[in-house]
């Protein structure tokens, strides 16, 4: 160290009293510690909540992820049971088509034997039996 320091700081300590000596003790050797001390406190109670925190988001995630896959396979039965009304409605379809196919060859047949009977009774006839 330089001499001028050295004389400069001894001339503080013969300067300073009792009562200044502790202010002096208390504000560089006490104070940063306790005030350290105090900081870590409350980073430890903020990371604390942050985790509890951290904690009820991932429970919560987890419901979500529960809810969606119970909405997911509801969405699958739904989609299968449409595959099965789709091919049973194919089937009643080709049934219908069949029924009305012969529900038209029978009232053709109907329409070509009232026809027949008007012909045979205008060709025969009043009072012919």
């Amino acid at each position: 160290m330089d001499a001028s320091v050295i004389s400069a700081l001894t001339a503080l300590f013969t300067a300073i009293d009792g009562f200044q000596a502790i202010t002096i003790f208390a504000i560089f050797l006490v104070i940063p510690p306790l005030f350290a001390l105090w900081a870590f406190i409350k980073i430890a109670a903020a990371v604390s909540a942050l985790s509890k925190t951290l904690v009820a988001l991932q429970e919560e995630l987890q419901e979500q992820q529960t809810a969606s896959e119970k909405h997911y396979l509801a969405f699958e039965r739904k989609y299968d049971n449409n595959i099965i009304l789709v091919q049973n409605y194919e089937k009643l379809a080709g049934d219908l088509s069949t029924i009305i196919h012969l529900n038209t060859q029978a009232i053709t047949r109907l329409v070509d034997r009232i026809d027949f009977s008007q012909i045979q009774a205008s060709v025969k006839g009043k009072g012919q039996a």
